[in-house]
């Protein structure tokens, strides 16, 4: 997925997110592509495997002669076009398929797609978004799982309200930009009890970018940028933000206009394992009295969170203001500028010297580089990128190449 700004509903590419056509890639499976295997003699990919053997979760048979995961639509074929994020291909017996130039009358199926996904989810509870959605903002409250799985620059906007709403259940969504036109209030904005997962998806140009209050955020290779009113929102909410790019969020001042958070704010976790590792929170802003990079309010002391590996830079209260807050702290994390390193195990002020103010990758002489924690078994980035390479893990969410 390549970094997407918005401005009066067009689309401008700004190069930060990496390039994802039709590509899950999700965390721990990252299995070879059968279609790199050599034929063996029973026609099969491989020596050990026949195609027609590898079914359910491993229908791919990989070049080392075992039936694996697919990790893309190209290693699904006939019936079941269309891999999954758990590694399985499916097709219309068990997903709606939506484009920009369907139709709700149609069947919602591969060859006659929908047009909006408020549609297609009476149809399914798993959704193929091609393009960009007909959706006004999306609303999930039939209170059952649902997933969205984002192609082509797959997009969901709201000219007005929240692009996404979640009140009950679990919800899923990959490889989808969402973002505000002029009357938008909130990216994403969820009271449900259960589980939002979001992976290599951007949230962006709205007032606020995630708010949450209850339930759970699982979030992975998530870019969360340009809000005016500050990034990620959580209030009593349980999380886990790996491989983040948090930029550029929030507003400085001293008036009306001024947010009253940057990037990240944190209110009372339930969870004593709530987790921000190998995050880059860069550039965020806050007015007078508040914090631009990472704010933590309330959280129990019996709950003491520590978050490690990340890149907290260039956020500001009018000057330095990178983190506050009792009982939320740091390891590996390389603060700056800082008036002083913060404490903890492998923490650092140094400039993590990015390509520019909104290129994130990090280079050569970094401070970030080969400084995060030693024992860290992340295997990939936030562009998809193995990790480590070189001496050692690198902090923030770019690992050098």
């Amino acid at each position: 997925m390549t970094t997407k700004t918005f401005a009066f509903g067009l689309v401008l590419l700004a190069g930060c997110m990496k390039a994802n056509p039709n590509f899950l890639s999700p965390d721990g499976n990252n299995g070879s592509n059968g279609s790199n295997g050599s034929n063996g003699s029973d026609g099969g990919m491989g020596s050990g495997c026949i195609a027609s053997s590898c079914t359910g979760m491993t229908p791919v048979c990989e070049s080392n002669g075992s039936c694996g995961p697919c990790a893309s639509d190209a290693d699904c074929s006939g019936a079941t076009p269309t891999c999954l994020p758990s590694g399985a291909c499916a097709g219309d017996a068990d997903l709606a398929y939506v484009t920009a130039t369907g139709s709700d009358v149609n069947a919602c199926t591969i060859e006659a797609p929908c047009a909006t996904v408020t549609h297609a989810m009476t149809v399914k509870s798993t959704v193929v978004l091609t393009g960009m959605a007909n959706d006004d903002g999306l609303a999930i409250t039939q209170g059952t799982d649902a997933t969205i799985l984002g192609r082509g620059s797959a997009v969901i906007a709201a000219d007005s309200g929240n692009v996404l709403t979640l009140s009950s259940g679990n919800f899923e969504l990959y490889d989808t930009q969402l973002y505000c036109k002029a009357g938008g209030i909130s990216g994403i904005n969820s009271s449900t009890s259960g589980t939002l997962t979001l992976q290599d998806d951007s949230i962006g140009v709205c007032p606020t970018g995630i708010k949450m209050t209850g339930g759970a955020l699982v979030a992975k290779r998530i870019e969360v940028y340009s809000n005016s009113g500050g990034g990620i929102l959580l209030t009593s909410t349980a999380f886990d933000i790996v491989n983040g790019l948090i930029h550029d969020n929030g507003t400085a001042g001293t008036g009306v206009g001024a947010s009253q958070f940057g990037g990240v704010s944190i209110t009372s976790s339930p969870s004593a394992t709530d987790t921000i590792q190998f995050t880059t929170v860069a550039n965020n802003h806050a007015g007078t009295g508040a914090v631009g990079g990472i704010a933590c309010t309330g959280q129990d002391p019996l709950k003491a969170l520590t978050f490690s590996d990340n890149i907290v830079a260039g956020n500001d209260q009018f000057g330095t203001v990178e983190t506050s807050g009792t009982n939320c702290a740091y390891t590996y994390t390389d603060f700056y500028p800082a008036a002083a390193e913060i404490a903890g195990s492998g923490n650092g002020s140094g400039d993590p010297m990015f390509v520019s103010t909104t290129d994130f990758h990090i280079t050569t002489n970094s401070a970030a580089k080969d400084a995060a924690a030693p024992n860290a078994s992340l295997d990939i980035d936030f562009y998809g990128n193995p990790r480590p390479v070189g001496a050692g893990y690198d902090m923030g969410a770019d690992e050098f190449q």
